[in-house]
């Protein structure tokens, strides 16, 4: 029987025609009315540092992250200035929502749970990058791709690629420009190489041209249905590698890992007892793990007048998709609740969650720190958005905990159902091993051990340890 390629969504959550661009709060969507009084940190009048992530030394070695350089060196007052200005401007507060599915008072910031605001403060932006969108169709009149490059793979064009809402929705989550439109993408200024299966059925096809256009990263928001299964997906444990075509297979391989990173999205079931055969490919095929990334959909509740953003970032989270599972360890969790373009109309914007639009914050995440770390593989940035993944909210479940080793004396912790914890970018920028820096007092401070040690959920290790740090 044909396998149909099943997009990883769920209904919005409610649906609003905005009517002011990036407005702050959405009637419908925020009753409280109440002024939330907003964490100021201290200014600085030195500039924000520059980006500078030469220093990371790449290796062929399958779990390399680049060693111990940084883009930057320290979170500066003046960086920490930055990035609260970004939180907090128009753009960033717009993508505040009350997250329905987490609970009644649950509030989502897709791009704040993820600290993305750091990169963007260091003009972190995807610059330079190319993403590739697998997925039924898109909308590239859409406001959110305004004056940005796509190309198109299968002999699309603009005018002919088949029309949908949810790739239209993925690639703006990923790479929409934000300045035009209510979304702000990951990576505004990247490029897209959009594919529609609609139009191109092999999937292997895709991959080739995401490989040979240099792509950095392509992202697949949907699964495989099964006659069938349980939860129509194809559970791993229960299928063969025959359900995917021998091209497709050889696609992978030669794409996974040196020429770009592959990243999957997990079922939206919370109730599924497998992985998805997709989302938990590599461990049939295991030459394809140095280059994957399976995504689930984990919320943090948002409140802004915490100087972390959020009343307790190890308490205050709700899993609204399946675990990790099978996949674990290569599982990363972002926040999935998004404002999201719409297809056919060049302004239309609603509300939805779903491992979908958690996946595309992740690929993003790869083109940044391809651009912030330009000497290092697509398997490096994999590897270093792993580790440095916050992971101190599971700490304490350890029957449920392996210890994975990336370098002599650097490990991280990664769970049966959350993998490796959740999306951090700006510990993803930060320095990985011992580091010499000077602390608000003007002390020099050595750190003689890695700042992710051996055996420990790492969770906020980089922040806690550069916590004294101008």
């Amino acid at each position: 029987m044909p396998f149909i390629p099943r997009i990883e969504s769920r209904i919005s959550l409610c649906r609003i025609s905005l009517i002011a661009p990036l407005a702050v709060l959405l009637s419908g969507c925020n009753s409280s009315g109440v002024t939330i009084p907003i964490y100021v940190p201290p200014g600085s009048t030195d500039p924000v540092p520059t980006c500078d992530g030469t220093g990371a030394t790449s290796s062929s070695d399958a779990l390399s992250f680049g060693g111990t350089g940084g883009c930057i060196s320290a979170i500066t007052d003046s960086l920490e200035y930055a990035a609260y200005e970004l939180r907090n401007s128009d753009a960033y507060q717009a993508q505040t929502i009350n997250n329905y599915s987490a609970g009644s008072s649950f509030k989502s910031n897709s791009l704040i749970a993820s600290r993305i605001e750091y990169a963007h403060a260091l003009d972190i932006t995807g610059a330079g990058k190319l993403i590739a969108v697998r997925d039924e169709g898109f909308d590239p009149n859409h406001i959110e791709f305004t004056g940005k490059t796509i190309s198109f793979s299968g002999g699309m064009t603009a005018a002919t690629i088949h029309k949908d809402s949810h790739g239209t929705a993925v690639a703006a989550l990923a790479a929409g420009a934000s300045a035009s439109g209510e979304t702000v993408g990951v990576a505004p200024d990247a490029s897209l190489l959009l594919s529609s299966w609609i139009d191109e059925e092999p999937e292997y096809t895709a991959v080739q041209a995401a490989e040979a256009a240099g792509a950095i990263v392509q992202n697949n928001s949907w699964g495989f249905i099964c006659e069938g299964d349980a939860f129509d997906e194809c559970g791993i444990n229960d299928y063969g590698l025959g359900l995917i075509t021998t091209n497709y297979r050889n696609a992978l391989t030669n794409y996974a890992g040196d020429e770009g990173v592959v990243v999957f999205s997990a079922s939206n079931e919370e109730d599924q007892t497998q992985a998805t055969f997709m989302a938990a490919l590599p461990s049939k095929l295991p030459a394809l793990e140095e280059g994957w990334l399976t995504v689930i959909n984990l919320a943090r509740d948002y409140d802004a007048s915490y100087d972390d953003q959020f009343r307790d970032r190890n308490a205050d989270i709700t899993l609204i998709s399946s675990g990790c599972m099978e996949a674990a360890r290569w599982c990363i969790a972002a926040d999935g609740t998004s404002y999201i373009a719409n297809a056919n109309d060049p302004t239309g914007y609603s509300i939805g969650t779903g491992t979908s639009y958690a996946a595309p914050r992740v690929s993003g995440a790869i083109a940044m720190l391809s651009q912030a770390f330009p000497t290092l593989s697509p398997k490096e940035l994999r590897n270093r958005l792993l580790v440095t993944a916050d992971n101190g909210f599971f700490a304490s479940d350890t029957s449920n905990i392996t210890t994975m080793t990336f370098a002599e004396g650097i490990t991280h912790d990664y769970h049966w159902t959350y993998g490796h914890g959740f999306l951090d970018v700006r510990a993803a920028l930060l320095p990985i091993g011992n580091v010499t820096t000077t602390a608000k007092s003007g002390k020099s401070l050595t750190f003689d051990q890695p700042l992710l040690v051996s055996g420990q959920a790492s969770g906020d290790a980089v922040k806690a340890a550069l916590a004294d740090v101008s």
